[in-house]
């Protein structure tokens, strides 16, 4: 969904690892960045000036900071990351030099790391709540103590802090041994609807933070429990609407198939026979919908001991996770009191109102390009019902 353009500005402040300013970029061919929910940002620079590679160092920083003078948006982070390398240097048969540099988002230190245990140890095998889990996995194999041994290669991340934890989420079991860390923290995530994200810290110095947000990675800007005399809704935001009445969008587009709906959710353990425990949810107002819509899956939840309580709160989370969902697309407009960087952004949650439907959406993925004179923004949103 391509947002209509607006005339932005960009700046690119280049640091080493050690955090120490190399330079500041304005004069770029072209800017690429993508966010996406609960997975590594990226960024690609396209430029002309030959000399500005020695800017660049492996793993050095990069932040994109953005404005709309028009629009009173002041300076603000839009993206930071590390450098990677360049893919890649041309030079066209006129002497023309194009130099594109790589950059990843900070998640991507967590996709450098595996479960770096044995299967089957306490570094492997969790049991607890699960932001406390995802926070044990990261401090064990990118923080202070994930020394070898007893890991096996020493895997610490210089200058990296875990937020303390907060109680986020349910009642978790995970066995990981030798997995990928990336994929084990975002099962997690993905199983009791929450966000991670590790954010460069304020204070001018290397240090970053990983962080877990129940829900959302942004703000909620619904008209949930709007308040008409103060215009905030319940969160204490001012509601973000798309509506035709309000000529924010254009080619809204309605979605009701039923294909990836499960209505009846059975979590297992492992075990043969009648060793396996089992847990059923269901939602019957979905299946009572037609007689032929009952839509059954199984999950797994890893091991023969999990207790009856871990059986019932992965079942009824599979369930939410799995429900029939209305979709609704549309092309938004940027207006000056609609615009992505001051109304609403990556993240944040918003409302639609179309097709006589009123519906909140999250934005999971925000993908910006820039040219030499223009941006075009593009907006993945998914049905948000938290």
């Amino acid at each position: 969904m391509s947002l209509n353009f607006i005339p932005a500005k960009y700046l690119l402040r280049v640091y080493n690892t050690s955090y120490v300013l190399q330079g500041i970029i304005g004069d770029f061919i072209s800017l690429n960045i993508n966010h996406k929910k609960n997975q590594p940002s990226s960024c690609t620079v396209v430029l002309s000036d030959e000399s500005k590679k020695d800017l660049f160092s492996l793993d050095g920083r990069l932040e994109v900071v953005r404005a709309v003078p028009n629009w009173d948006i002041s300076w603000y982070k839009e993206w930071e990351g590390m450098f990677i390398g360049f893919d890649p240097i041309s030079k066209s048969d006129g002497g023309i030099v194009n130099i594109t540099a790589s950059f990843v988002g900070l998640e991507d230190l967590i996709a450098r790391r595996i479960v770096g245990y044995y299967p089957d140890t306490i570094y492997s095998t969790k049991n607890g709540m699960a932001e406390a889990v995802i926070k044990d996995y990261i401090e064990e194999n990118m923080g202070a103590t994930a020394t070898a041994p007893p890991r096996i290669i020493d895997g610490v991340v210089s200058d990296l802090t875990i937020e303390a934890d907060n109680g986020y989420g349910e009642s978790t079991l995970s066995s990981s041994g030798f997995d990928s860390l990336l994929s084990t923290i975002t099962s997690i995530c993905d199983d009791n609807n929450l966000c991670f994200y590790i954010e460069g810290d304020s204070d001018g110095t290397a240090g970053f933070t990983f962080k877990v947000t129940d829900g959302i990675v942004g703000n909620n800007k619904t008209v949930d429990g709007l308040n008409p005399n103060t215009g905030l809704n319940s969160y204490g935001n001012v509601p973000v609407v798309f509506s035709e009445m309000f000529d924010n969008l254009e080619n809204p587009q309605l979605t009701t198939i039923r294909a990836d709906e499960k209505n009846v959710i059975i979590s297992t353990s492992t075990g043969t026979g009648s060793d396996i425990g089992a847990y059923l949810s269901s939602n019957t107002s979905a299946m009572a919908e037609s007689i032929y819509n009952q839509r059954e899956v199984v999950v797994n939840v890893s091991t023969q001991d999990s207790t009856y309580n871990q059986l019932q709160s992965n079942s009824e989370l599979q369930l939410e996770k799995n429900k029939y969902k209305v979709k609704i697309s549309f092309t938004p407009k940027q207006t000056p009191t609609s615009s992505y960087g001051n109304h609403y952004w990556f993240g944040d949650v918003i409302t639609a109102s179309l097709f006589g439907t009123t519906t909140n959406f999250e934005i999971t993925e925000v993908n910006i390009t820039i040219g030499e004179s223009e941006e075009a923004i593009q907006l993945t949103l998914e049905e948000y019902d938290g």
